[in-house]
């Protein structure tokens, strides 16, 4: 706000596609109130406040106002006077209520006829309205310019791997659909991510290695943990998932902050060991330090392959073009990992043929 002069921002998190709601200012899951203990355990950003109004106006001297889903409901015309009667020169944020698309829906329409001088904010769920209200003034706008598509590392791109993958950094040709390795980094400790992992070893035979809360600390101990992991891949099959996540909720640690950037490490060092034609991340922090740690400028999106779980390559930095999934922690079921890995596989065979 206070780098764009921003009048208004128009913020809803809701994301029904992924069972997540806003009622009277407060996040539901799956129909229930999220409950503080959920997230204040988190060790990247506890959260002990629920009520979102609540939790921004400690942190923004701007006033903050709520809009429950009566105003929604009214439509968008109604929603955006009323939303332009709170709408100041020194900037305010106003809490819409949202409990289905239509209601993230009708937030767009109404901030849109607001002009300049409005930010929306929020989740996918909003994402979703904006993309399709604004879609066609883009196509229109980049006739004939280039598309980017992505096409996994595989098949018949070649691979220019280090010395220690192919024997003196030579150039060697992918290998083919059917040994697709796929690297998954999970940085989450969100309680479904479990039973992800769980299903994602059991479908796809995949090999686990969880970070050491005691070596992140020590440079020799991680070190010499490291190479220990590292080891561990080398006989590992090229279609077996390579899986690299943080210490299970259960390991009480106070390294919470270290995590991260070790598990950054942990996934440069593998990428440099073995040949990895895609990525999948989840959380948003493990997503930009990986991003960080590999120099990417950006991701190019390319595709959604199911709410809220979206398919890009990056662009810029020491993998450019690596196929990347991105995946907020607690999003999916149990069998949303496997389904992700056995998407890359059919789009390597497809993009093969």
């Amino acid at each position: 706000m206070d780098a764009y002069a921003t009048q208004l921002v128009v913020l809803s998190p809701a994301f029904p596609a992924q069972q997540r709601t806003l009622l009277q200012g407060t996040l539901h899951l799956a129909g229930a109130p999220a409950t503080p203990s959920r997230f204040a355990a988190d060790p990247q950003r506890a959260v002990r406040e629920i009520h979102l109004p609540a939790l921004l106006a400690g942190q923004t001297r701007r006033a903050v106002h709520a809009l429950g889903l009566d105003a929604i409901s009214a439509g968008a015309s109604q929603l955006a006077a009323r939303l332009q009667n709170l709408r100041v020169a020194e900037g305010a944020i106003v809490v819409c209520d949202a409990a289905t698309d239509a209601h993230l829906a009708t937030i767009v329409e109404a901030t849109i006829t607001l002009g300049e001088g409005c930010l929306l904010a929020g989740s996918a769920g909003l994402a979703r309205p904006l993309a399709a209200r604004i879609a066609p003034q883009i196509d229109e706008a980049h006739k004939g310019g280039r598309t980017r598509t992505s096409a996994i590392r595989g098949g018949a791109r070649s691979v220019e791997l280090p010395d220690e993958a192919n024997e003196g950094g030579r150039t060697r040709t992918s290998a083919s659909r059917d040994d697709v390795r796929v690297l998954v980094v999970i940085g989450s400790r969100h309680p479904i991510i479990r039973a992800q992992l769980d299903a994602l070893v059991r479908q796809h035979a995949a090999h686990v290695i969880a970070l050491d809360p005691a070596a992140t600390p020590d440079a020799a101990a991680w070190e010499a943990w490291l190479a220990h992991a590292l080891q561990r891949i080398d006989p590992v099959a090229p279609a077996a998932p390579i899986v690299l996540t943080t210490p299970s909720p259960s390991v009480s640690t106070n390294r919470g902050a270290a995590l991260l950037p070790r598990l950054a490490k942990l996934a440069t060092a593998v990428m440099q060991r073995v040949r990895i034609d895609a990525v999948v991340a989840t959380g948003g922090a493990t997503v930009r330090e990986l991003s960080n740690a590999w120099k990417a400028a950006g991701i190019d999106l390319i595709d959604e392959i199911a709410p809220g779980i979206a398919l890009g390559v990056l662009s810029g930095g020491q993998h450019d073009g690596l196929t990347l999934v991105t995946k907020a922690g607690g999003f999916g079921d149990a069998a949303t990992l496997a389904m992700l890995v056995q998407h890359l596989h059919a789009r390597s065979e497809a993009s093969s043929r």
